[in-house]
């Protein structure tokens, strides 16, 4: 008879530590989902306020710049704010055709820091005539390799409003991303064919187009 209580008494702890585990995974999944739902805030992200409020050109001539810069073999070095304001400038201009697929978009932002540069789609859900603010971004880690010659672009993951995601569940939004590929794919294709090197850092991207002499690597 002891022998029984003592084998009941074990499966009653593997059950409640199962079900504690069940409960404890139930609670971490709901609170990742309602913080992929919590804004994130976008207040230092460079020319954001700038382009909500509507008055707003693309005065710093990014293509143009970028093409003169590879003409010539230099590089040229565009501020966080230019590359907002020329993103959404071009976006905008292709409402009717590309745009339309970033129909519920706020704004199109990158926000740049050492050796990373963060692309954020902004939204905004309408439900029940209020309008729910969401953001989804993925990360870019951009690098040289002197050895291979090219350039290393990693994505290490991103961000569902204020829920980091790792690189494996950013595929869940990589459609949206590819469809912003494909409205910049004169830029991307300059990058590809005719772009030595790319440096983020804080606040500012520099795109060189300069091959170094092969003496001084």
């Amino acid at each position: 008879m002891a022998e029984e209580k003592k084998k009941g008494g074990s499966g009653s702890l593997i059950k409640t530590v199962f079900f504690l585990g069940l409960f404890a995974a139930l609670g971490f999944v709901s609170y990742n989902i309602w913080l992929s739902w919590q804004p994130r805030d976008l207040s230092g992200i460079a020319g954001r306020e700038l382009v909500l409020s509507g008055d707003f050109e693309d005065k710093g001539k990014v293509a143009q710049r970028l093409r003169n810069a590879i003409a010539r073999d230099q590089s040229v070095t565009f501020t966080e704010e230019e590359i907002n304001i020329y993103l959404n400038a071009k976006l905008e201009v292709k409402q009717e055709g590309l745009f339309g697929l970033f129909i519920d978009a706020k704004g199109i932002w990158v926000d740049f820091s050492d050796g990373r540069a963060e692309v954020i789609i902004e939204r905004e859900a309408d439900y029940q005539e209020k309008l729910y603010p969401h953001t989804v971004s993925m990360i870019f880690e951009i690098s040289r390799d002197e050895e291979k010659g090219s350039l290393i672009i990693e994505r290490p993951g991103g961000q569902f409003g204020q829920c980091y995601a790792p690189g494996g569940y950013v595929v869940l939004v990589m459609s949206s991303f590819k469809q912003l590929y494909a409205a910049l794919s004169e830029e991307a294709e300059m990058y590809q064919s005719d772009i030595y090197n790319i440096v983020v850092e804080d606040g500012k991207i520099t795109f060189d187009a300069k091959v170094p002499d092969p003496d001084s690597l």
